[in-house]
């Protein structure tokens, strides 16, 4: 099988497919979708990890400018009373509008769609959207220094889920990691990936996938380090990343304005493109 820095590819068809199968019925109004997760970040372990497709789409008409809302498309095939299996595969796509709301807080995995490309077959195209036209070459309006909030919010969350002190996953602690090495090892590694991200970001404006970092964060998710190797890594790491946002080069704040007209602009191409927005 074809790998990506190790981890094996998830071809753009393949992605579809998976979309298609669990229930997504628009694929002519997704505008971006890329193996996401493990895939994404590179620390992925094969008979373990799932397959985590993300994307954004946009909206019919009626769906964004009526009363009824169609913002986003969450599925799994696990059925929720328990732990994905390696087989199982779960989607999270998000309507453009609300994506971009979420980009503006400084959402660190909504900030990643616009760091990664879908992984494209030589005997495949994929054509041209909106993503790549008025969002993907225009990605330093989503930029902001002030964004380092969410990423310190991010580490905090997956700190206090290591330490116990706060459920991990959608169903509680991973008891099973815990038994085996002692603490929630898969925690330990996101809240490191976070720091790091965020060092890159402010530093630079951009976030590398999969990460360069990924032999440490793999070390990390197979008990390799200690918890307190671990904490006092996240705790340099915190430190840092708060040093960063005061000399950032990034502007503190981004511009709601100019994202609107990004956002609107995207919307009426894609419309006018589709035929939705002058029906015949």
């Amino acid at each position: 099988m074809e790998t990506y820095f190790g981890t094996p590819v998830v071809s753009y068809q393949r992605m579809v497919q998976i979309a298609e199968t669990i229930g997504f019925k628009s694929r002519k109004d997704l505008i971006h979708i890329f193996a996401a997760g493990s895939h994404q970040h590179g620390a992925r372990i094969e008979g373990v990890s799932d397959t985590d497709v993300a994307g954004v789409y946009i909206e019919e008409p009626i769906d964004c400018l009526g009363l009824q809302r169609n913002e986003h498309f969450v599925q799994s095939t696990s059925d929720q009373m328990e732990r994905n299996k390696p087989e199982d595969q779960d989607i999270k796509f998000f309507s453009l509008r609300r994506w971009a709301a979420l980009a503006c807080k400084g959402n660190p995995n909504v900030l990643s769609f616009l760091f990664t490309t879908p992984e494209i077959d030589a005997r495949e195209q994929r054509n041209v959207t909106v993503w790549d036209t008025h969002i993907q070459c225009h990605r330093d309006a989503f930029l902001a220094s002030s964004h380092a909030t969410a990423f310190l919010g991010m580490g905090s969350s997956q700190y206090q889920r290591m330490m116990g002190a706060k459920g991990g996953g959608k169903h509680g602690q991973r008891n099973e990691v815990i038994k085996e090495f002692g603490f929630d090892t898969k925690a330990a590694m996101h809240m490191v990936r976070s720091m790091y991200e965020a060092l890159e970001f402010l530093q630079t404006g951009r976030m590398t996938f999969p990460r360069p970092e990924v032999e440490l964060l793999l070390a990390i998710r197979m008990g390799k380090r200690s918890l307190s190797q671990v904490e006092q890594m996240y705790l340099e790491l915190e430190t840092r990343v708060k040093e960063a946002e005061l000399i950032s080069p990034l502007p503190q704040q981004v511009c709601r304005e100019r994202i609107s007209e990004l956002v609107t602009n995207a919307y009426l191409a894609h419309w006018t493109d589709r035929g939705l927005l002058f029906p015949d």
